[in-house]
């Protein structure tokens, strides 16, 4: 009963996030953002082709000529019943040729009984991913079941780092098939073009 709980729950916050984006993202974009200095409110001179309608282009203030896009992108996806066999991975989400200066992810997976995840968590530019190690999130865990971990994701062009692939990866060499109510959210706040090759 509370795994369904749980899997409506998740369902529920795909369906007003779907909702939400049909009906209200164009308005919510268009009014300023008081949390974003030097950003131009309602001139259309620095939106860049090649970008959805509904993302808006704001100049850094520092002088750098590299324009940032603030975004709100949050994708949902639900792992029950879904298997990644031994040494397997599953992609979640591509962001080239923009990559992610702002974001984050929470992850509601298997854990051992030291609150490790059962996957490993990689982060990058594809195929040069890194396993990020996840802090877990210890009020809403339970060693040996299932734990609630969180990610934060940067990019740093300064140290050649490009955040524009997340994955999950099955270390093991078993299959790995996910439980019910496991599920990874990826958000997306702000993304930047310049990625090499992209």
């Amino acid at each position: 009963m509370v795994n369904k709980i749980i899997t409506l729950g998740f369902l529920a916050a795909v369906m007003a996030s779907m909702v939400f984006m049909a009906g209200g993202l164009k308005t919510t974009l268009a009014q300023p953002n008081p949390a974003i200095p030097g950003s131009d409110q309602g001139s259309s001179s620095n939106a860049t082709s090649g970008t959805t309608p509904n993302m808006k282009m704001n100049m850094s203030t520092s002088g750098t000529t590299n324009k940032t896009t603030v975004i709100r992108d949050s994708t949902t996806v639900l792992l029950e019943a879904k298997t990644i066999p031994a040494k397997g991975f599953i992609h979640l989400y591509d962001s080239t040729p923009y990559m992610m200066n702002a974001g984050h992810i929470a992850l509601h997976i298997p854990c051992d009984v030291n609150s490790k995840p059962v996957v490993d968590v990689l982060i990058g530019s594809a195929p040069a991913f890194k396993v990020v190690q996840p802090d877990i999130i210890k009020e809403l865990s339970q060693p040996g079941k299932m734990c609630l971990y969180h990610v934060d994701i940067n990019s740093d062009p300064a140290k050649k780092v490009y955040q524009t692939d997340i994955a999950i990866q099955n270390p093991s060499t078993q299959a790995i098939t996910f439980p019910p109510s496991s599920g990874v959210v990826i958000g997306v706040n702000e993304v930047q073009p310049g990625v090499p090759g992209g």
